[in-house]
């Protein structure tokens, strides 16, 4: 009886999970908070305002009156102000991105992630078109050479550049895992960082059944300390 004892590789064994999103203007406001005060900066800006207000509320009575309202107006302002004015690039953010205003899909390959769009798509399908018409023009270009309308140098001139043209066609990126910064899980949003402030959001309530696959496929590939939440 034959018995293959080669080791199995286990993202070979199983279809690797694909996950589908649409990244909304909330999604980015969320990543946004959560990456403006888990940083010392975020923290400082609320405990200077806390302490404005606080200080507003003990001199009240006790200075004049515009003193107190500048502390009360200060402290409002690094506590409310900073979240509001991230709420308002969030929203241009999304809406002033083409990427981002289609869905994406994630595949959680063996090699890396593979982050495909819509975009990708149609720039496949105007690649298509563009070589079908390189082709032609090309059959077009033999056929006149054949009748001495074209010179030799000509034509393989043209069909260079058809070849030039062919070998731009878009691919599916594919973020390697060495490439990975750190995966953060929070009660709303899964991110994986490409850099220490830049990361691919994938919302919680879009990953559906894949949820518990991608977490396993993250575990595996990246270190203890390169993860947090799962």
């Amino acid at each position: 009886m034959y018995c293959d004892l080669r080791e199995a590789n286990p993202m070979e064994e199983k279809k690797a999970p694909s996950v589908e999103v649409k990244i909304s203007a909330d999604d980015m406001f969320r990543f946004n908070l959560y990456h403006v005060y888990t940083h010392p900066n975020g923290w400082l800006t609320i405990l200077i305002g806390v302490i404005a207000i606080v200080v507003g509320f003990t001199t009240y009575g006790s200075v004049t009156s515009g003193y107190t309202l500048m502390y009360f107006v200060l402290g409002t302002l690094l506590i409310a102000y900073q979240p509001f004015m991230l709420h308002s690039a969030s929203k241009k953010q999304v809406e002033g991105s083409e990427v981002l205003s289609k869905p994406l899909t994630y595949t959680f390959l063996d090699e890396g992630i593979q982050i495909h769009t819509e975009l990708e798509e149609r720039y496949e399908d105007a690649q298509e078109e563009t070589e079908a018409e390189a082709k032609e023009a090309n059959e077009q270009l033999t056929a006149e050479e054949a009748n001495g309308q074209v010179t030799a140098e000509e034509a393989d001139a043209d069909a260079v550049e058809g070849k030039d043209t062919q070998a731009e066609s878009g691919t599916s990126a594919v973020l390697k895992w060495n490439q990975v910064y750190k995966a953060v899980k929070n009660r709303k949003q899964l991110l994986v960082y490409s850099g220490r402030a830049s990361a691919y959001i994938l919302p919680i309530d879009q990953l559906g059944d894949q949820e518990g696959a991608v977490e396993e496929v993250l575990r595996e590939k990246l270190a203890k300390f390169r993860r947090k939440g799962f």
